[in-house]
């Protein structure tokens, strides 16, 4: 692995799917609960860190993808 893809790896968001059926992004210091935000089992987050923004694209319980640029569509990813 390259110094950007373990930094990339390191500073990615998390999703957490919990027991009372909530779901939450983690980024750096910030936890969003994303559970209403979900139409059609797909979710979008703008994620924003000082400089930083990434979008989001969230398939309930089928993983997720991240862009700086824009909203990727789900049938591009799993």
């Amino acid at each position: 692995m390259t110094e950007d893809e373990l930094l990339e790896e390191i500073t990615a968001p998390d999703v957490h799917y919990e027991d009372n059926g909530s779901v939450w992004v983690y980024w750096f210091d910030q936890k969003i609960d994303i559970t209403d935000k979900f139409e059609n089992n797909i979710c979008y987050i703008k994620l924003v860190n000082d400089e930083k923004t990434l979008y989001m694209t969230v398939k309930y319980q089928n993983g997720y993808a991240t862009s700086p640029d824009k909203y990727l569509m789900p049938s591009s990813f799993n």
